[in-house]
């Protein structure tokens, strides 16, 4: 996460394993539709530009570094959005997807638009993940069918 600006999150490549506290290492993305622009929550634009005054982006462009400047590991890069974001201790990557991925789902996203968001392949990833979150829509399903055949009860 390295690209952060407008409100806009761009996503367009990652660390590769390579990658030292030296040197960087840049890598492509696991597949080509991982590459996309993210909108933020102003609520989370603010947090990261905070963060960005009080700790600029050095040469390397990454938003969170290590005090060397270089990147973090996997679990100081959690720590260090935790603490910046105001989280508790224990919640850590995994936890903030899946949030983020119900509260999606809460609010009645479809599951194309929730695949896009996490950069997930089809929406048939999204679903083997998260179907239990959809609701059912038993009762969306048999209004459906009274009001199409005038309350005959023909389903």
């Amino acid at each position: 996460m390295d690209r952060v600006a407008g409100g806009v999150l761009v996503v367009d490549r990652q660390l590769a394993s390579g990658s030292t506290r030296d040197g960087l290492v840049w890598g492509p993305l696991k597949r080509p539709g991982s590459r996309r622009r993210v909108p933020l929550a102003e609520s989370t634009a603010e947090v990261l530009e905070q963060h960005l005054r009080e700790r600029p982006p050095g040469a390397s462009g990454l938003v969170f570094t290590a005090r060397s400047g270089g990147p973090l590991s996997r679990s100081h890069l959690q720590y260090a959005w935790r603490e910046a974001a105001g989280r508790p201790k224990g919640e850590g990557w995994r936890e903030l997807r899946h949030h983020h991925a119900s509260l999606l789902i809460s609010a009645g996203l479809s599951p194309r638009a929730v695949a896009d968001r996490l950069g997930h392949a089809d929406p048939s990833e999204t679903l083997r993940t998260y179907a239990h979150l959809w609701p059912s829509d038993q009762s969306s399903i048999l209004a459906a069918v009274e009001a199409a055949h005038g309350g005959l009860g023909v389903a």
